[in-house]
């Protein structure tokens, strides 16, 4: 009874697997980025989108092929051998996953719930089973995450300097959109104005400057600018 209640349940997980990878891998775009998985739930996240494939780093695409299934051997010479099926097969039973990063243990079912394993085709694997007998099944292959190489000192210079530049040109913007809602006796505008004058904030601290915008704001309804009107002039 209690085996059958575990194989109805591998079933069961498996079954659904592969309906949310059918579900999903027909609307895959060629070219992948961040935006197209993890920031659309509930569509599965695709790990490892870059990854190293024979000494070319590539993007996974349609090309590339899902898996699901239950881990029967780990170690099948670099491989972990599955029980389960893949993305379009009809025919395979089990097969060989070679290069696949992640720990797993003996009867795991796989893929991780919320993920999407994908493999390319490898062609074939002929191992000897414990009887003696040569046997050969399909292989796949993972390739090997990419991690890009840290930058150096140069490239980080320059990136620190495109952040400067931008967080300048954003801050002028700012600025420029504050004085032009202060000119037309926008609350909000004027508020902001009152308070980069006194806090020196985009502008020269000026005091006096300050108390004249706080209070057009105060007048303008801003309680705010009524209670920092107070403290300042305390």
């Amino acid at each position: 009874m209690k085996t059958t209640i575990i194989i109805l349940f591998l079933t069961v997980t498996l079954a659904q697997a592969q309906w949310n990878i059918q579900k999903h891998l027909p609307s895959l775009p060629n070219g992948l980025n961040d935006s197209d998985f993890s920031r659309q739930p509930p569509q599965p996240v695709i790990l490892d989108p870059i990854r190293t494939y024979h000494g070319v780093v590539v993007k996974v695409d349609k090309t590339w092929l899902a898996f699901s299934g239950k881990v029967l051997e780990l170690n099948l010479k670099g491989g972990v051998h599955i029980e389960g099926r893949i993305e379009g097969a009809t025919e395979d039973s089990d097969f060989v996953i070679t290069n696949f990063p992640y720990q797993v243990a003996d009867r795991d079912v796989l893929p991780t719930p919320g993920y999407v394993y994908l493999v390319k085709d490898a062609g074939y694997f002929t191992y000897r089973t414990q009887s003696g007998n040569t046997r050969t099944i399909h292989k796949y292959d993972y390739g090997t995450p990419y991690t890009p190489p840290p930058l150096t000192p140069e490239q980080m210079a320059a990136h620190k300097a495109e952040v400067q530049t931008k967080k300048e040109i954003a801050a002028a913007k700012a600025l420029e959109s504050d004085q032009a809602a202060a000119a037309r006796d926008d609350t909000y505008g004027l508020l902001r104005m009152a308070e980069r004058y006194r806090n020196g904030e985009g502008v020269e601290t000026n005091l006096v400057k300050a108390r004249v915008y706080f209070m057009r704001a105060a007048e303008a309804g801003s309680t705010t600018a009524s209670n920092a009107l107070i403290k300042l002039n305390k």
